[in-house]
């Protein structure tokens, strides 16, 4: 596994600092029953607005509709917070690509530290029995940031399609992001 950068633990290791009860399955990176490993994938832009800009958008219910706006909706989008606290649970059914169902996806938001920006959430359903993400934002100047999606990932057999999956999405998620960073005022 890969230390980040910094002092900065890895992302198993911040998971294990948050009280058990929040999480679903506390596993490390390693092979589980399935004989498949437990893949991470770790990806990150540049944001022109300031990290206070960003953390603040990052934890609303409108920035996420946007960013997954064509690749993922929310059937019951209004069962989702407006903003992202800690212990917030939800459960709604995923569409892909705006017409394809999905299943039922429950998302637990297991911390939000403002002091270090970042969120925790614990996620599953489907073919996932493990999607826990951790969304960082970090300064990198006066007008500019940093955002990382980090994702540590269990899907049985299909994890190498998950993994490549979330490459993807989450690269077009910041794509989008990018596009609404210029407008944070």
């Amino acid at each position: 596994m890969r230390a980040a950068a910094g002092n900065r633990q890895s992302f198993h290791g911040r998971l294990k600092s948050v009280p058990s009860g929040y999480l679903h399955q506390q596993r490390s990176v390693g092979h589980v029953g399935t004989g498949i490993q437990i893949v991470i994938a770790r990806i990150s832009t540049s944001l022109d607005t300031d990290a206070e800009r960003a953390w603040r958008a990052v934890q609303r219910k409108s920035t996420f509709l946007y960013v997954t706006k064509g690749v993922l909706g929310i059937a019951d989008a209004d069962r989702y917070p407006e903003e992202w606290h800690a212990g917030d649970v939800v459960r709604a059914r995923l569409v892909f690509f705006g017409f394809l169902p999905g299943w039922m996806h429950e998302l637990r938001l297991v911390r939000v530290d403002g002091e270090r920006r970042e969120l925790y959430t614990n996620e599953r359903g489907g073919v996932l029995s493990a999607w826990n993400h951790c969304i960082t934002v970090e300064p990198a100047g006066a007008t500019r940031c940093r955002y990382t999606d980090e994702i540590d990932m269990d899907a049985g057999l299909l994890t190498p399609l998950v993994w490549l999956y979330a490459h993807i999405f989450f690269r077009y998620r910041q794509m989008r992001l990018r596009r609404l960073a210029r407008t944070l005022t």
